[in-house]
């Protein structure tokens, strides 16, 4: 189940840069620093703070699972930062040659 929600977070993370990518308006650079402004501004805070606030209630196993899942959504950009990372990303997904 959290194997499936990670690889959704994967998914539309993708499709997220790729809609930017065909925007011919928006440079490498611009969506580069898009990317890193949204990860770092919004989704590190966001989930960093929440795991703070729910870590006590939770047991040790929980923790740790919830944890990598956190660690996921606050980075769902890591695998594709790059124009270079996000076509060899889809060339691995068979989704571009």
């Amino acid at each position: 189940m959290i194997s499936k929600f990670l690889e959704t977070i994967h998914e539309h993370s993708l499709l997220l840069v790729a809609d930017l990518y065909s925007n011919p308006h928006l440079t490498s650079k611009i969506i580069q620093e898009i990317l890193k402004n949204i990860t770092n501004n919004l989704l590190v805070q966001l989930f960093t703070n929440l795991f703070e606030i729910i870590k006590p209630i939770l047991n040790n196993e929980t923790v740790k699972t919830l944890k990598n899942v956190f660690d996921v959504c606050s980075k769902p950009f890591l695998n594709v930062q790059t124009e270079y990372l996000f076509l060899k990303t889809l060339k691995a997904k068979s989704l571009y040659t």
